[in-house]
């Protein structure tokens, strides 16, 4: 027992000892040279100790503080943005829908009522000249010449133009120089919408008809199809026309299959 306790001072003195002399090489770098190896010990037995407190002041810092934070409203603010186009996305579809199944109540329109195919897109532009598909549907599939080509359920993008035993070549109504009859709007404009390729089309209309952007362009007949919606219009001052643009409604390259409407 007092064996234990005479030990205590002991151990106390040579932590005093230690820190002096640490302190007496740093303050006097002239006699460093010689004790350089005391030093060394020294030092590595202290350093980790610095180093732990070094890495905790800087986690906690200020700095590092700001720098999670704004990494923080980055990554809010990337997934406000994905989802606002999700739901402008949703609010186009039904848009879509709804005025697409307007305008056929007013024109005395019904939903296509006949069969239809389903067929895989085997080729699609870009892999072959022009807007051309090539489908997995043919002839044992009862696929005719003239048949529409539709996607993703009412967006009519082309129509069939030759038929073989087991697949079929469909032309897409925005190959270039196709012209397509058309409907605009709620007021059922009539005209001609132009392919320009790549999924594009054109519109050429006296400049004082009115069309607004967002109108719902759709195929003319009994049975009428969203073919797309006005993206953009073109006046100069100039000119007796103006230039309507507008796309289809889908991405042609991301599409896997195709619906064909019998006749």
């Amino acid at each position: 027992m007092n064996y234990r306790q005479s030990r205590s001072p002991i151990r106390s003195k040579w932590v005093y000892v230690l820190a002096g002399l640490l302190l007496f090489f740093l303050l006097y770098p002239s006699v460093q040279g010689l004790f350089e190896g005391p030093k060394s010990f020294l030092i590595g037995a202290v350093s980790p100790l610095w180093r732990a407190q070094d890495g905790a002041l800087r986690n906690n810092s200020p700095i590092s503080y700001f720098v999670s934070k704004k990494e923080l409203l980055d990554e809010n603010q990337e997934l406000k943005n994905r989802i606002e186009e999700l739901e402008n996305l949703e609010a186009l579809n039904v848009l879509l829908s709804d005025e697409n199944e307007r305008l056929k109540t007013l024109l005395g329109r019904s939903e296509f009522r006949g069969e239809r195919v389903l067929a895989s897109i085997l080729i699609r532009p870009g892999r072959i000249p022009f807007d051309v598909l090539l489908i997995d549907a043919g002839k044992q599939d009862g696929v005719t010449k003239g048949s529409f080509v539709v996607a993703q359920g009412s967006n009519v993008v082309g129509e069939i133009t030759e038929v073989f035993e087991t697949t079929s070549r469909a032309r897409l109504f925005s190959s270039g120089g196709e012209v397509t009859p058309i409907v605009i709007g709620s007021e059922n404009i009539s005209a001609e919408a132009v392919g320009l390729g790549g999924g594009n089309y054109e519109i050429t209309l006296p400049r004082e008809v009115i069309i607004e952007e967002g109108d719902i362009i759709s195929t003319s007949g009994i049975e009428a199809f969203v073919l797309g919606v006005v993206g953009s219009i073109e006046k100069k001052p100039a000119d007796a026309f103006q230039k309507i643009l507008f796309k289809i409604p889908v991405n042609i390259q991301e599409v896997k299959f195709v619906e064909v409407l019998l006749r």
